[in-house]
């Protein structure tokens, strides 16, 4: 993940204190769409079986590529005065909760979730905001992060 977005928003005295990241399950699935989809698009039209499994090569690459995308266009970062949820690429979408304004966290892990150590985070603001992550590694240490710098 690039920091660009976070990086031009960042206060004189503010600085980052975590990135989160995508699970390496995450990238295996780009990696298994690609594999996929990239050889049943070589495939000769020469019937309409052919033409199913090039279709079928079509849609997992595109798969692929949109799943490359959003892993390179998200951005999930802890400073010392926020937490930060970026996300998108033409139409961008954030979500921002001030560390002072977070009355609790969540943590999501599926029984496979604890066992490769990803889940979800979801952060509550005071009033109606709130934030959740999409499945990042390691969220026990994304959500002791946020305490920590909390309690700073």
């Amino acid at each position: 993940m690039s920091r660009k977005y976070v990086n031009s928003t960042l206060s004189k005295n503010e600085s980052i204190v975590h990135e989160a990241k995508f699970h390496w399950t995450y990238t295996l699935g780009i990696v298994i769409y690609l594999f996929v989809g990239i050889p049943a698009l070589s495939t000769v039209l020469i019937d309409i079986e052919m033409f199913l499994l090039w279709g079928l090569g079509a849609l997992c690459t595109l798969g692929g590529i949109l799943m490359w995308i959003k892993k390179h266009t998200t951005e999930i970062v802890i400073t010392s005065d926020r937490v930060i949820y970026k996300k998108g690429f033409i139409a961008r979408n954030t979500n921002e909760i001030a560390l002072s304004r977070i009355e609790g966290v969540n943590l999501g892990q599926s029984v496979m979730g604890r066992m490769l150590d990803y889940g979800k985070v979801s952060c509550r603001g005071t009033g109606i905001g709130s934030l959740t992550t999409p499945t990042i590694d390691d969220p026990v240490r994304f959500r002791n992060a946020i305490q920590q710098t909390k309690e700073a």
